[in-house]
């Protein structure tokens, strides 16, 4: 249900609404849930973990979707008509985003992408203990802190999901990385070594930057004399 909520209506001919929700009728009615009763579908949305799904009843006619996740194959879905959407007033204090220590430097050179999806998933603490989070990927084994609060003053927009996720779109579907303030194992201790490759990163990109301006400065002067 999480694939067809998230991912797969459009392709199984189901209309998802703005606000994400689809009747539940009709996702029955489909070759891969046509052996499932209301009765299981509710019981699928009230045992969920990590509470992924949501019903309504509006006008007769009951509704499910999902909180959070929709991928751009779904249909078009509007944040804020799903979600609460993050002001300086309600800033969380922790936003963090699971990945892994493989991908860290193309995320520290490329910033954070929302890929095949509408927004990039945080969640609000470490998946200690053995814990899922909702917003963390299960496996993932560096976590990178965000600073919500500078992301929003810069112009980005952030929304909050029934099931507690943090999310956002970025800007052009993208989250630089001078918003991770840092990043830590599951545990909250920085991971080894990373300090100093942010540090030789950042060192790197303020080098390509200062030399990207000085050739526009040599090319605005080139014009002049001309």
């Amino acid at each position: 249900m999480s694939y067809m909520l998230r991912h797969g209506a459009a392709d199984h001919g189901l209309r998802i609404r703005a606000d994400g929700y689809i009747p539940v009728a009709d996702l029955l009615a489909t070759r891969k849930f046509r052996e499932f009763t209301e009765e299981q579908l509710r019981l699928t949305v009230e045992s969920s973990a990590k509470v992924r799904f949501s019903l309504l009843e509006e006008g007769g006619v009951l509704l499910v979707r999902a909180l959070q996740g929709h991928g751009t194959r779904v249909g078009e879905v509007e944040a804020d008509q799903m979600m609460e959407k993050i002001t300086l007033d309600n800033v969380p204090p922790v936003a963090i985003h699971g990945t892994f220590e493989n991908l860290l430097a193309t995320i520290l050179e490329e910033g954070l992408k929302i890929m095949t999806r509408y927004h990039i998933p945080m969640g609000m603490r470490l998946p200690t203990g053995g814990r899922e989070v909702a917003g963390c990927r299960s496996g993932t084994n560096a976590f990178l802190h965000i600073d919500v609060h500078r992301a929003i003053i810069d112009g980005y927009e952030f929304f909050r999901s029934g099931d507690g996720t943090i999310l956002t779109p970025g800007l052009n579907g993208l989250l630089p990385a001078h918003y991770i303030k840092e990043v830590t194992d599951r545990t909250g201790s920085p991971i080894e070594g990373l300090a100093t490759t942010m540090a030789a990163e950042q060192r790197r990109k303020t080098e390509k930057e200062r030399a990207a301006a000085k050739a526009a400065a040599a090319e605005q002067r080139g014009k002049a004399e001309k």
